[in-house]
């Protein structure tokens, strides 16, 4: 057999021999997946969100806003 099939073989028995169990010393197969940065990324992201839904209730026009929307009129109208 050549290289490549061989491998592909033995990465096909890792897979199914693998598939759905997890060691009992080691975390579930889903979160061995990630890797640090994943998991940091994941915090972040639901900290924003959190953040976002806790204070957009907060948020308001702004000074100038009849300015800008009397400026954008005046663009669309040129």
């Amino acid at each position: 057999m050549t290289d490549t099939v061989v491998e592909a073989k033995l990465a096909e028995e890792r897979i199914s021999g693998s598939a759905g169990q997890a060691s009992p010393r080691t975390s579930p197969a889903w979160i061995a997946r990630f890797d640090a940065y994943d998991l940091a990324t994941i915090v972040v992201v639901a900290a924003v969100a959190v953040i976002a839904l806790c204070t957009f209730r907060d948020y308001a026009i702004s000074n100038d806003e009849a300015v800008q929307h009397h400026y954008g009129e005046l663009i669309i109208a040129y």
